[in-house]
């Protein structure tokens, strides 16, 4: 009784202004709604909206919930539209904390780019009604009058921590959680790395040209495939002494800077093409939201950043010039004049089964013209034992696929 007695219910009605055909489901993107629930308590909207986007990625709304409001075909996966509410939150905290008045600016742009989304993105109106009981809140009045609904909240309240959530957001979260308690590697084996920006500085000392510039065709060659291939290493500031690092590779990186698409076997990849990115500025990098634009960030200690092998820095820099000298062995490696502690070649520098997939692209590209995507596609190559390697079948599947749109790019 006491619970009915604090249940609200819903007998507003308004006019919708929305666009919609006759006979068609009314729809209302986020920033309407939270507009609308704002006019009820008087709270700032935005406030709204970043819990609204925070419920955004549980089961209180269907995968395919948001639709774009001119194309009733064209959908935004809610993960989209999470990390879009996020991104936007970080990027009023970093323009509250900026104190350049240019690079407040360039913060702003970014975040009404991130606000753009929250306005184009639309849901039904049957669609808002189900989030509603889910959320336990009273619709927002421009929805109308809904008969027999009763709730506890009159605007949306902070999404609990453990509502049941996707299955993307459960691997944001893991990933997440690796980031922040990833391993601490050894002052040795730091040492076999160069940061991007270090290198940039000491490739502005050879060709005149400005670190920035020179920063950016390193960043462009890990976009291409010419360096890196394993991937870049991210040094970040952990929870642990020393520095603790995480290695992202091509798609990797690009689908944090890009977000995400959902394939159709329920796998994903960078929402737009990595070339895109071979376009942006060094300010675009670092106009990204937290944490991401601290991946580009320079520190002048010298100490995170992105990183690559030294040994790979040099044989691409001799691939480009043909000047680049291979790197010293470090003093202390050395024992007695016997040879260095590491044998052999640096780890991601040999590639053993690159001949036997590009073999296998011919198949593969059979099973796409059949509809099949082309993860789809390499899993049933790996299931059928024609993958090379040892390992489970998808991590072999997966090796084939990335290599298949690297180099097809």
């Amino acid at each position: 009784m006491a619970r009915r007695t604090r249940e609200i219910s819903v007998s507003t009605t308004s006019q919708s202004t929305e666009r919609r055909e006759p006979d068609q489901e009314p729809s209302f993107s986020l920033a309407v709604l939270a507009r609308s629930w704002a006019e009820v308590t008087g709270e700032l909207w935005e406030n709204i909206l970043y819990r609204v986007g925070d419920w955004a990625i549980t089961d209180a709304f269907p995968d395919d919930a948001f639709r774009t409001a001119d194309a009733d075909d064209a959908t935004f996966h809610k993960q989209v539209i999470f990390d879009r509410v996020r991104w936007h939150r970080d990027l009023v905290d970093k323009i509250h904390r900026a104190q350049d008045p240019e690079k407040r600016e360039r913060l702003q742009r970014f975040a009404d780019l991130h606000m753009q989304a929250m306005e184009i993105a639309v849901l039904r109106r049957d669609v808002v009604v189900e989030a509603c009981r889910a959320m336990n809140v009273v619709p927002p009045p421009i929805l109308g009058l809904i008969e027999g609904f009763s709730a506890t909240h009159r605007v949306p309240p902070e999404c609990p921590p453990d509502f049941p959530i996707g299955v993307y957001a459960r691997e944001a979260e893991g990933d997440q959680a690796w980031r922040h308690h990833g391993d601490v590697m050894g002052p040795d084996e730091v040492d076999k790395y160069t940061l991007l920006w270090d290198a940039a500085r000491e490739m502005s000392r050879n060709n005149g040209r400005d670190i920035e510039w020179n920063w950016l065709r390193l960043i462009d060659a890990f976009w291409r495939g010419d360096l890196a291939r394993a991937g870049l290493v991210h040094f970040y500031r952990g929870s642990e002494p020393g520095r603790e690092f995480v290695t992202h590779n091509r798609d990797a990186l690009a689908g944090l800077l890009l977000g995400w698409r959902t394939l159709e076997d329920g796998t994903r990849e960078p929402a737009h093409p990595i070339d895109t990115i071979r376009h942006w500025s060094v300010a675009d990098y670092r106009g990204q939201p937290a944490p991401l634009g601290d991946y580009f960030e320079r520190d002048h200690e010298g100490r995170l950043g992105l990183a690559v092998l030294t040994q790979e820095l040099d044989r691409w820099r001799h691939g480009e010039t043909g000047t680049a000298k291979p790197v010293a062995a470090r003093s202390d490696d050395k024992r007695d004049g016997s040879a260095s502690r590491r044998r052999g070649p640096e780890p991601g520098t040999v590639d053993r089964y690159g001949a036997k997939d590009r073999a296998l692209f011919p198949e593969l590209k059979a099973l796409l013209a059949d509809g099949l995507s082309v993860t789809a596609a390499a899993l049933r190559l790996a299931e059928e034992g024609k993958i090379a390697g040892v390992g489970a079948s998808g991590s072999k599947a997966k090796r084939l696929a990335d290599r298949y749109r690297r180099e097809r790019r």
